[in-house]
C-alpha cells in the first residue's frame, strides 16, 4: 500500500483506513503467535516450538500497538484534511 497515494482525504476515510490498518496488524500479531511455534516445531521439534513462541509473543504485543498508532495517525490526518478543505485557493464563496 502506497502511503502517499492513499492518504485520508476526510475524517470518514481516516477512520476506515485506520481501522483497516489496526485490524490487519491485530490479525498479523495473532497469526505470528500461531505460525512461529508451528514452523519451529516442524524444524526443531519441541525446542523449536518454544523458540517459535519466543518469536511470536513480541509480535503479539507490538503489532497491535503499531496498528493503534496507524489508526490514530490516519484519523488525525483525515480530520485535518476535512477541516482544511475550504482553505484551498480559487474556491468560489
Amino acid at each position: 500500500m502506497s502511503k502517499s497515494r492513499n492518504r485520508p482525504k476526510h475524517a470518514l476515510y481516516g477512520i476506515t483506513a485506520g481501522g483497516n490498518a489496526f485490524a490487519t496488524s491485530l490479525a498479523s500479531g495473532f497469526g505470528g503467535l500461531a505460525r512461529h511455534p508451528l514452523q519451529g516445531a516442524e524444524k526443531e521439534g519441541v525446542q523449536g516450538f518454544f523458540k517459535g513462541v519466543g518469536k511470536g509473543v513480541p509480535g503479539l504485543a507490538t503489532k497491535p500497538a503499531i496498528g493503534a498508532f496507524d489508526l490514530a495517525s490516519n484519523l488525525a490526518e483525515g480530520v485535518r484534511n476535512t477541516t482544511t478543505v475550504f482553505d484551498a485557493e480559487g474556491l468560489d464563496r
